[in-house]
């Protein structure tokens, strides 16, 4: 199959790198975050900068909304941990495992927030020198559209779990696209070869690996806070949360559905969160996209011994910005509850 996914852009697995040096300084002033190098289009990499002030720069309003975005939702985040704090006082003290448990879960997801957040700000430049590459490709093998990737895909799988037989008019179809998206991918791997050259391609590999660490930790993080702070929706009305309560059964319940009306977006990206949780947890194969405005973490559907879609289970910018504001937002109707 593919391996640039159906956005048709350069999203590939990233192989197994050490991490390299810890980056410590807080994306909220800018200091410490890493941008790869550029040479102009006269050097050996080929590599334009996307500050070049003679190129059009119009394609960077978008990815400046999602900066606007993030910063903003960290600083929601924050006010509502410091609501959170003014409630430790009206907590039983014979029972402290609830105040450390939001303390350490809270502590957890802000910091891990920082860290994703400039995760995806260092490969939301490398993005642009993707796109960059797969223009250049395009002119000589255009890419597959999305539609047209699907109905590989569903090619593929079909002939690979033995299902519906294809028709020979189906088969021509299938050798069709299948010769394209080789075409395509084997353009863009010698493209980025002269990346390898110049040492540029251990970059962008390395930002990749850590993206996706930091974006599996964030989901771990995200996902354990939430059940924290319905334990503590239930403390508000004098219930006792039991040892396994969870969120996933407090957004089924009436009592908390009401609660968080002013909110009705929250059970549904709950459940999307949760659900690439999961995909994390069992090990399903996972990439960076990048090549598009917002760069995505994928991943793939994965199950053993059968071939299955892939894309569709993305986390990108957006969605990392969006679940922080999403926890900063519960946090605060639960505590005014």
């Amino acid at each position: 199959m593919c391996p640039f996914g159906t956005w048709g852009v350069a999203a590939r697995p990233a192989p197994d790198l050490p991490p390299g040096k810890a980056l410590h300084a807080s994306p909220r002033s800018g200091a410490g975050l890493v941008f790869p190098f550029f040479v102009g289009a006269e050097g050996r990499c080929g590599i334009h900068s996307p500050f070049d002030s003679t190129r059009d720069l119009s394609h960077l309003d978008g990815a400046m909304t999602q900066f606007t975005d993030y910063f903003s939702a960290l600083s929601l985040l924050r006010s509502a941990f410091r609501d959170l704090e003014g409630v430790f006082d009206k907590l039983n003290p014979r029972q402290p495992l609830t105040r450390t448990r939001l303390v350490a879960v809270s502590s957890d997801l802000e910091c891990i927030s920082e860290l994703c957040g400039k995760s995806f700000l260092e490969c939301a430049i490398w993005s642009l020198h993707a796109a960059e590459r797969q223009l250049e490709v395009e002119e000589n093998a255009p890419v597959l559209s999305t539609q047209e990737m699907l109905e590989l895909q569903d090619y593929q799988i079909r002939e690979n779990n033995n299902g519906k037989p294809l028709a020979a008019s189906e088969k021509v179809r299938r050798d069709e696209l299948a010769a394209r998206s080789q075409r395509f991918t084997e353009e863009l791997l010698a493209a980025f070869k002269r990346d390898e050259d110049c040492g540029v391609d251990k970059e962008l590999k390395k930002a990749e690996v850590i993206l996706k660490a930091n974006v599996r930790a964030f989901l771990f993080s995200c996902r354990s806070y939430q059940d924290a702070i319905y334990a503590l929706f239930l403390i508000s009305k004098g219930k006792q949360p039991g040892q396994h309560s969870s969120m996933a059964k407090g957004v089924e319940k009436s009592e908390f559905q009401g609660a968080i009306a002013d909110l009705p977006n929250y059970k549904d990206w709950f459940t999307r969160i949760r659900d690439l949780r999961n995909l994390s947890k069992v090990g399903a194969t996972c990439s960076v996209g990048l090549g598009i405005s917002d760069v995505k973490v994928r991943y793939d559907d994965a199950r053993n011994d059968r071939w299955v879609k892939v894309g569709g289970n993305d986390f990108s910018f957006s969605d990392l910005s969006q679940s922080i504001e999403m926890s900063a937002r519960i946090t605060k109707l639960v505590v005014g509850s």
